[in-house]
């Protein structure tokens, strides 16, 4: 069992088991969170980094910073400022002017 310090204490992240786990398996969960209209994935923008007692999580404009067990939020207003954070705590450089738009969701 993979575990994080949530900030509230620890919780359960990922389980891993000896059983076989064939392709198919992995593509299906894949192709769901990639394809569907619904997906998180498809929706919001997330990136995780985890260093050594911190982690960073970006949820679409939304910063949120653990570390000794407290956490910091801060939102990301501009176009701008998203590149930056993207840069400085991701380490994930895009071209100036880069713009991020959600994909267009049909139903």
């Amino acid at each position: 069992m993979l575990e994080s310090d949530l900030g509230e204490g620890w919780g359960d992240l990922y389980a891993f088991t000896l059983e076989p786990h064939y392709p198919v398996d992995l593509e299906v969960g894949n192709h769901y969170v990639s394809t569907h209209p619904a997906s998180p994935f498809r929706t919001t923008p997330t990136v995780q980094r985890i260093r050594r007692g911190r982690r960073a999580i970006l949820r679409d404009r939304m910063l949120e910073i653990r570390a000794s067990g407290e956490t910091e939020r801060h939102e990301i207003e501009t176009d701008e400022a998203l590149l930056t954070v993207l840069a400085a705590e991701f380490s994930l450089v895009f071209p100036a002017g880069t713009r991020f738009t959600p994909p267009e969701i049909s139903e």
